[in-house]
């Protein structure tokens, strides 16, 4: 099951995203995502976020602002299942376009988005995590 997130999904959904944050980030320092947390938090009170859920558990969930895609993060042990592609297509029915950024480094989510439809745009270094991204695109 696939709804919008409410306040009381907050922080289950920030375990979600600090756990899922520093596996798929190897290539950076922990500290870097312990640092943002509570700018993702604020981020996540203010801007439209759908989870996935699991027998009311809920598994993953993705961040939407506008056309862009800010988080898409599914829980360990999850992943590989369907539940990110099933969430995706959720908010590619509702968008005619979408933008993302990912890094170079995080080879899965490249593939993911890849085998979902988006296309690499751009390549420019991040000026938080100073390591190199690109901004993907997708279009109906």
């Amino acid at each position: 099951m696939i709804r919008l997130m409410n306040h009381n999904d907050i922080d289950n959904v920030m375990d979600i995203w600090i756990t899922a944050a520093i596996s798929a980030h190897r290539f950076m320092n922990q500290s870097f995502w312990l640092k943002q947390y509570r700018k993702v938090k604020q981020k996540l009170k203010d801007t439209p976020a759908y989870v996935i859920c699991e027998e009311q558990r809920i598994v993953g969930f993705a961040v939407v602002d506008k056309h862009r895609l800010a988080a898409l993060y599914i829980i360990s042990g999850k992943q590989g299942k369907g539940y990110g592609s099933l969430l995706l297509r959720h908010i590619q029915d509702q968008c005619e376009e979408l933008y993302a950024e990912v890094y170079v480094k995080n080879n899965k989510a490249l593939q993911f988005f890849k085998k979902n439809g988006f296309v690499i745009a751009s390549q420019e270094k991040n000026p938080d995590s100073h390591q190199v991204q690109n901004t993907i695109q997708w279009h109906k």
